[in-house]
């Protein structure tokens, strides 16, 4: 009786230790294959000329470098990862940058819209694209009312989303002067930055619940000497 119960215990000690082993494998792949993926992202925003990253690289396809909807855009799928039970969007990779529309305050603590504030937008209006992209709350207005004839002109122009220094977050570092003018405005510098934060963020469901993976950076032009 005494050497089965000394195997016993034995037995469910191993069992839970093989168990233990196998989740933290999963896990292990998953975090592996996101920043994987989040690198890989990176990797290929340093390939292109700096002061088209911020073009191809935001929501907007619009202002595409190679004609609308040509970029590779701000939403990516990551094989080998399952997509959150709540995502909106159908994508596990999100590049942010500090970009707002044109017109609007500044964003105030975090890298989306406060949807239970006073300048919740009326709609969010996905537009389309090629190579993933995705651009929301392009619709008009995000103030709160609708657009002024100005922003509209803006749109029917292509400038939706602007590189904005006084966007209000603390995981890209901001706000921060871009354009070395040593002066934080709510200009848009998307044609003369010199610095540009990045924030590449990747979430999915993984095999113990919602899991979240970041990447920060900050890219600047390198000159050869």
């Amino acid at each position: 009786m005494i050497v089965i119960t000394i195997l016993g215990v034995a037995a469910g000690v191993f069992s839970r230790m093989v168990i233990a082993t196998t989740q933290l494998r999963a896990v292990n792949r998953e975090n592996t294959i996101a920043s994987s993926a989040a690198r890989d992202v990176l990797e290929e925003m340093r390939d292109n000329p700096f002061h088209d990253i911020f073009a191809l690289y935001n929501p907007d396809p619009s202002d595409d470098p190679d004609g609308a909807g040509s970029a590779p855009g701000n939403l990516f799928v990551v094989e080998g990862l399952r997509l959150l039970n709540t995502s909106e969007t159908g994508f596990h990779l999100e590049v942010v940058l500090p970009t707002l529309p044109p017109g609007t305050d500044s964003l105030l603590g975090g890298t989306e819209w406060d949807r239970s504030g006073e300048d919740e937008p009326e709609e969010e209006a996905p537009s389309g694209g090629l190579g993933g992209k995705l651009g929301g709350l392009v619709g008009g207005g995000l103030s709160g009312g609708g657009a002024t004839e100005e922003e509209e002109e803006e749109e029917e122009e292509g400038t939706t989303w602007e590189l904005r220094e006084d966007f209000q977050n603390a995981a890209l570092g901001m706000p921060r002067d871009l354009n070395g003018d040593s002066m934080i405005d709510a200009a848009d510098h998307a044609e003369d930055y010199i610095l540009l934060p990045i924030l590449i963020r990747v979430e999915w469901q993984g095999a113990h619940g919602p899991r979240v993976m970041e990447l920060h950076s900050m890219l600047t032009e390198y000159i050869k000497s």
